[in-house]
């Protein structure tokens, strides 16, 4: 906690509430915030979007107004993804923080937590004794973030791994960085009884198909997140008559009728594959625990640097997690813990993983050192060490 009543501004020069990971990862920020009783303001786009997770935040929250240059810009930024889209949504996004500067000089904060390298930029010029914590979600920004290094006394940078770590002080060796991976709800842990009894079902079940999920967007920005691979398992389960059934759960609306179409040209059965819409984030959560084996695939984007909160969540539920064999995830892990894995691509060694984790005869060990190292990285923990810079 923060050693005095310290007064925050939350600002996310975006559309929030939203269903994008980052309205996900703002919004468990910001309810810890709340929930320990420290002064936040949201300031914010509106997001045109409302799910219950958001209820208590609504009421904090202060929209920035647009005049007519700032929403065309944002408009055409959001036509497409191409150089000139990026530019308009960007050129968009800096009038309308310029244009609201003063909701934030009349709330008058402290502290203000941004991950944007170009507000944060604005924002220290215009208010000389505010402080900035900075979150580096990414690679990208970097002429603004080269802006910042004048100003490094009154930032701290808290980049999401070492990725993005290594990123920030290759250009900015004396920024005051400090490392804050993605977290869980703790409420949603898995107990060791959990995991102990989990492991014991499975003894028991050797006739009922075995439940594979994954829970997370299938193409965001474009790119895919691996999720071929869970169709082609789910056609090679049909094909030799495994005991598995895959869900897919995440799915747009535009989404569905591409993957129906997908698993109809595949001939595969619905009891093989399914897949579910989009749900709120507490329900994705519940949702998770259904399932006997959680698959984190690679992501196809050369430019994600993001770290997956997934993979937490998955270990979190004490249910088997079996995720892609490539250095961004294996980097988030020490050398006495790691999921189990396969090689990305290869249908025969997903098949082969899942198979050995069904077997593994100490699969009840692995499951609690799983939810024990998910336990280090909570919501509360993270938000509270972040405060504890002040």
């Amino acid at each position: 906690m923060p050693k005095h009543d310290i007064k925050i501004a939350y600002v996310i020069g975006a559309p929030f509430p939203t269903v994008k990971a980052y309205g996900v990862t703002s919004r468990e920020t910001i309810n810890v915030l709340l929930n320990n009783k420290v002064r936040t303001r949201v300031f914010c786009l509106n997001g045109q979007y409302y799910d219950s997770d958001y209820k208590n935040i609504l009421k904090e929250t202060t929209e920035f107004t647009k005049n007519i240059t700032s929403r065309l810009l944002i408009d055409l930024g959001s036509m497409g993804s191409s150089k000139l889209n990026f530019f308009c949504w960007r050129a968009g996004i800096a009038k309308i923080i310029n244009r609201n500067l003063g909701l934030i000089k009349e709330y008058n904060p402290e502290l203000i937590w941004l991950r944007d390298p170009m507000i944060a930029y604005i924002y220290l010029k215009k208010f000389k004794s505010a402080n900035i914590i900075l979150e580096v979600h990414d690679k990208s920004g970097i002429f603004y973030h080269k802006k910042l290094i004048k100003y490094n006394a009154r930032i701290n940078y808290f980049p999401i791994n070492q990725t993005n770590n290594e990123f920030l002080l290759s250009f900015n060796p004396k920024a005051n960085s400090n490392i804050a991976p993605m977290g869980i709800r703790e409420e949603y842990l898995a107990s060791k009884r959990d995991c102990i009894k989990f492991a014991n079902s499975l003894k028991q079940r050797s006739k009922k198909r075995i439940r594979i999920g994954y829970i997370g967007k299938i193409a965001p920005g474009g790119y895919s997140k691996g999720t071929e691979d869970l169709i082609e398992l789910a056609k090679y389960a049909q094909l030799n008559q495994l005991k598995l059934s895959v869900t897919l759960v995440g799915a747009t609306k535009n989404d569905l009728p591409k993957l129906n179409a997908i698993r109809k040209e595949l001939a595969i059965r619905k009891s093989f594959l399914d897949f579910k819409t989009h749900m709120k984030h507490t329900r994705a959560l519940s949702l998770m625990k259904s399932f006997d084996v959680l698959i984190l695939p690679a992501y196809s984007s050369k430019e994600y640097a993001g770290m997956p909160l997934k993979l937490l969540e998955y270990l979190s539920t004490g249910k088997i997690t079996i995720m892609a064999d490539i250095p961004l995830y294996r980097g988030n892990f020490k050398n006495n813990f790691r999921p189990f894995i396969y090689k990305p691509g290869d249908i025969i060694s997903l098949e082969r993983s899942i198979s050995s984790a069904l077997s593994n005869v100490n699969l009840s060990e692995h499951l609690i050192r799983g939810a024990i190292f998910a336990s280090e990285f909570t919501w509360t923990n993270r938000t509270l060490k972040m405060l504890a810079k002040y």
